[in-house]
């Protein structure tokens, strides 16, 4: 009789523990944050989206105070969990080791199958850039895709996604995924690549520490024009509702226009978000 006693009590307790642990697995990434009244960030530092001090690990940047913002308009805090790199970020977030990336993602077709987008808080130009000089390609994208051109690219970031699309006959030279920004262009400096593909503010600011050795090299329009965004799991639609109506609070009251304008060192590289009403009939 004991012995079934026994049997049956730890019967219970599996169940219980099963039950609860299958529970655990089951919670949604915005149950958990309603329940903890924390959002857990991962992050890509890239400025001027999002800097971190080497010395004291202070964070800061455009998607740093956006993200802190829309915290506080919540009434919750941010647990900054994690830094993570523009090939690595897709699987962390299916892994559920953060609930969103916080620090500025581009949409496409190849992470939209993973991945959710909130809306967009403004939008960035991708561009190519070659040495001073070098006129070659200009006004001319099909001159890029040659088998004598070599474009310097990141290993799984978007110059090599575009590099791919884009020029397919053309020859990579590949960076790690840890790389710099700033590697592509030393790159092109150096004359490892003719050319390379990044965002505006990137080349700009490259340009400004290095005067005289790369150019934008002119075309009609962008490569690419993207939306800057936070990104979350696929099917997180509650949470990703949640920071629509948050992000939309933050356009309209001019919050995410004043963080905008504190990082935007060069006026006009960041295409703001056209809001959905006119004041030129207001009284």
């Amino acid at each position: 009789m004991r012995k079934l006693l026994y049997f049956i009590i730890l019967f219970i307790l599996l169940a219980a523990t099963s039950f609860k642990s299958h529970a655990e697995e089951k919670e949604s990434a915005y149950e958990r944050v309603m329940r903890t009244q924390t959002i857990r960030c991962g992050y890509v530092v890239w400025s001027p989206m999002f800097m971190k001090d080497p010395n004291t690990g202070k964070l800061s940047g455009i998607f740093y105070e956006y993200t802190e913002a829309v915290a506080k308009a919540l009434d919750m805090k941010v647990e900054w969990v994690e830094e993570t790199t523009p090939a690595a970020y897709v699987e962390a977030l299916q892994a559920r080791r953060f609930d969103m990336l916080c620090s500025a993602d581009w949409p496409n077709a190849s992470r939209g199958k993973y991945l959710d987008y909130v809306d967009p808080i403004f939008y960035m130009a991708v561009v190519p850039f070659a040495r001073t000089g070098d006129t070659r390609f200009d006004h001319n994208p099909a001159a890029i895709n040659d088998p004598s051109v070599t474009i310097s690219v990141i290993d799984g970031e978007m110059s090599s996604i575009i590099a791919h699309n884009d020029f397919p006959q053309a020859k990579l030279l590949e960076s790690p995924q840890m790389a710099d920004a700033s590697q592509l262009l030393i790159n092109v400096e150096n004359k490892k690549a003719d050319l390379t593909i990044t965002a505006l503010t990137t080349g700009l600011e490259f340009n400004k520490n290095n005067p005289g050795k790369t150019r934008q090299i002119p075309m009609k329009q962008p490569l690419r024009l993207f939306p800057n965004t936070l990104s979350l799991p696929l099917g997180e639609d509650k949470l990703r509702q949640m920071m629509n109506t948050v992000t939309r609070e933050l356009l309209y009251n001019g919050t995410i226009d004043r963080i905008i304008d504190k990082y935007e060192e060069y006026r006009g590289s960041l295409y703001r978000v056209n809001l959905p009403y006119s004041t030129s009939n207001a009284p």
